[in-house]
């Protein structure tokens, strides 16, 4: 890359998207699971609910449903910041949804690590004992 002779500010910030975190934008997101799973005709009420419980400061939201049209029990929700997502987990998680469903919500960062993980266990390694 021939700049010319002119400092660029193309450089860095190539460097920076380069070692930018992969879980960078998601600090936002919660991913809330022990959903009923209900009917494409009930999905309406059922987001109306959750809506209603996770509070207008809502980004976005999400609820996958399979080719039946059935929901699939858990739900993605975007906050405005991270703080907010935080306050919502601290608000919801344990939550009563009704007498069978009880929120479990966790932020989208842990679920995408946990999905990460090796299917084989490996033991932790010892660490060096210092008297």
């Amino acid at each position: 890359d021939d700049d010319f002779g002119v400092p660029s500010d193309d450089e860095t910030v190539q460097e920076d998207t380069a070692t930018a975190s992969v879980e960078a934008g998601f600090e936002s997101v919660l991913v809330v699971c022990n959903l009923p799973v209900v009917p494409a005709e009930k999905y309406d009420k059922l987001a109306a609910v959750i809506n209603k419980i996770f509070g207008t400061a809502q980004r976005g939201f999400y609820m996958p449903k399979d080719e039946s049209g059935m929901t699939k029990g858990f739900a993605f929700i975007e906050f405005e910041t991270p703080q907010q997502a935080a306050a919502a987990m601290a608000a919801t998680n344990g939550k009563a949804l009704d007498k069978n469903h009880s929120f479990l919500v966790k932020p989208f960062n842990d679920i995408d690590r946990l999905a990460k993980l090796s299917e084989q266990y490996e033991p932790p390694k010892p660490k060096e004992f210092k008297p």
